[in-house]
This record gives C-alpha cells, sequence and structure tokens, in this order.
C-alpha cells in the first residue's frame, strides 16, 4: 500500500486508472493462485488417503504443488519488481510516463532546413513556420515535452539525409528524446542518426514495406525499442516514398507483418488528415488498438485539446501535436503539464 500511495502523489487520473488495471491484474492474479492452492491441498488429502491409483494421484500432487509454487513466486517477482521501480521517486515517475501515459509528441517537418506543415502530404501544399527548427524544439523543451517527432521530408521523397546538419543542430540545442522519420533506407543510415548523431530512435518508412530484410536486421542490432516503423496510410493501403506513392497492401495485413517480425512501437498517420485540424481518425486508430498488440502514435489530424484528451482515455501509446500548435489551436505546453 505504501507503494500505491507514492503513485498516487505522482500521476494523474488517467495514471491512476491504469495503475488501478495493474492492481486489479494482480488481484485476479491472486484469485488464480488461491484457486490452485485449494486443488493441490485436495491432491495431497487424496495422496494422504491414499486415493487409488496411487501413482497417478502422486503426479497430479506433483505437478499442482509445482504449478502453485510457480504461480505464487511469479506474482512476487512482478509486485517486487514494480516495488523496486518505486523506491526512487525519479524512477517511479519515469516507469509510470513510459508505461501508463500516452506520450504527447511535438513534431517538425524539415525542408531545406526549414520546419514546414504539408497539408495531406502535399509537397506544393505547405506553410514554412520556423527558419531555425533547433530554436522551436528548444522552445519545446522548456514547454515540458520529452519527446520530439522530426520527419525529414526532403530524405523521404528522395531516400537521402538532405537534412542531416539541421538535425545535428537540433540535437545539440536540446535533450529532447528524438524520432527520426524520412529516408532511413539502409542500416548505414540508421547507425548513422544512433551512433552517431545519437537520436533515440529511428522511424523506417518506406524501406520496412519494401525490405523487411533490412527492418530485421536493423531490429537485430538495435531492438524493437530504437527502431520504430511509419505507417502511412491512404485508401486503406500503405503509402510510400513520402506518401507520393501508395501501395497494394492493406494497412492492417502490413501491421500483422510487423508484429510477427517483431516490431512493438509505430507511427501511424492517416494521410487524409495530415495537416487538416479536423481531427485524428479515431475509429482507424481503435480498430487498430482492436486487431494488433502494437504500441502506436497517433498522427495526423490533431486539432485541439480534446483530441489529446480522447487519445490519452483510450490510452493509446502517443500522439503527435503539429499543425495545431503552430496555428495557435492548442496550449502545448497546458497539455504537457497537466
Amino acid at each position: 500500500m505504501v507503494v500505491v500511495g507514492k503513485v498516487a502523489i505522482l500521476v494523474n487520473e488517467r495514471e491512476k486508472s491504469s495503475l488501478k488495471w495493474l492492481i486489479s491484474f494482480w488481484i485476479a492474479y491472486g484469485l488464480l493462485i488461491l484457486f490452485l492452492a485449494i486443488i493441490t491441498l485436495g491432491s495431497w488429502y487424496l495422496l494422504v488417503s491414499g486415493a487409488k491409483p496411487l501413482w497417478i494421484t502422486i503426479l497430479i500432487t506433483l505437478f499442482m504443488t509445482g504449478l502453485t509454487a510457480l504461480s505464487i513466486f511469479k506474482l512476487i517477482d512482478q509486485i517486487q519488481t514494480f516495488r523496486g521501480k518505486a523506491m526512487n521517486d525519479t524512477e517511479l515517475e519515469n516507469y509510470i510516463k513510459e508505461n501508463f501515459m500516452t506520450h504527447i509528441i511535438p513534431a517538425i517537418d524539415l525542408q531545406n532546413g526549414q520546419a514546414v506543415r504539408l497539408y495531406k502530404g502535399d509537397y506544393d501544399q505547405k506553410t514554412i513556420y520556423s527558419d531555425q527548427p533547433e530554436a522551436l524544439a528548444a522552445q519545446f523543451e522548456t514547454m515540458g515535452a520529452e519527446y520530439l517527432h522530426l520527419v525529414d521530408l526532403d530524405g523521404a521523397k528522395a531516400g537521402t539525409t538532405a537534412n542531416l546538419e539541421t538535425i545535428r543542430k537540433i540535437k545539440q540545442a536540446t535533450k529532447l528524446k528524438i524520432e527520426l522519420g524520412g529516408g532511413i533506407r539502409d542500416l548505414e543510415t540508421v547507425s548513422l542518426y544512433l551512433d552517431d548523431v545519437k537520436l533515440a530512435r529511428v522511424i523506417l518508412g518506406t524501406a520496412a514495406l519494401e525490405n523487411p530484410v533490412f527492418l530485421k536486421a536493423a531490429l537485430a542490432k538495435y531492438g524493437a525499442e530504437k527502431i520504430v516503423v511509419g505507417v502511412d496510410i491512404k485508401d486503406g493501403n500503405v503509402a510510400t516514398a513520402g506518401w507520393l506513392e501508395t501501395s497494394s497492401t492493406p494497412y492492417l495485413d502490413f501491421l500483422h507483418e510487423l508484429e510477427n517480425i517483431g516490431v512493438t512501437t509505430t507511427v501511424i498517420t492517416d494521410i487524409s488528415k495530415d495537416g487538416t485540424l479536423t481531427g485524428p481518425n479515431f475509429a482507424l486508430y481503435e480498430e487498430i488498438a482492436r486487431e494488433t498488440k502494437l504500441n502506436f502514435v497517433v498522427s495526423g489530424g490533431v486539432k485541439d485539446a480534446t483530441d489529446i484528451k480522447q487519445a490519452q482515455k483510450a490510452d493509446f501509446y502517443g500522439i503527435i501535436v503539429g499543425k495545431a500548435y503552430y496555428e495557435g489551436k492548442i496550449d502545448l505546453e497546458k497539455v504537457l503539464k497537466s
């Protein structure tokens, strides 16, 4: 109960709800152990009573005793692991944020070294918001952001590292955990961004669809925490090449393939919503939550704080905020610190 008390101080109502679910799981697990223990005691009673055939009674008794003991040790291990996180307030807060919170992630789309936004992925319909993306990133950090979503639009279109120097400047200007997508199509580029620039994770898009061997190699080398897949959806299928092309692969089929490969986290964008300020396609995300076990970041269409709250209520892994902030539709600092 000391653990629960400490957690209650650190988390808001949404986090408490997630913690309540966790404790409920522990209780259900405990009831299962109680049920197993009753059966085990019954089998021991039969054994002592000399129930026939004796060898079957012995096997059942040993099996049930082992299963009950294993279940008890597993429950104790889970609780102790969580308690270990609770021994330090900073560690506990980070644990809660990573496992029970919807990450609110500001976004910067880069083109020619500038922070821009496209309308529905159309490179001919763009708005320039800043000539100094690094200053913008530092501003997000001051507001309370922990993550930053970067997209190299030039890289996504041409498969290059066109905005590398700008990305370096952003990394040097902040301590944000930066995820980057756009133009990352080989292990050399993955290594450049993760090992050299020291970004938190990279987002593979076109390459993940067209070259699963490369995706598997990246996962094997860096792990699922650093290798994220961006799934851009247009007319029900996966789009590629910076949204300029649409494949014949249905998005759910692709998501299931990613699960089988070992991907755990994705950034999912409904292109028809991106840059429109009309709200995300929550029906799409609810379907994905039902059909897969992937962590996914909602991307495209966020219009105001109500969209953030809806994503939090649904317990989605994350939500990206872009144009809504740039157009003054959302108080980003307020939602980040609420």
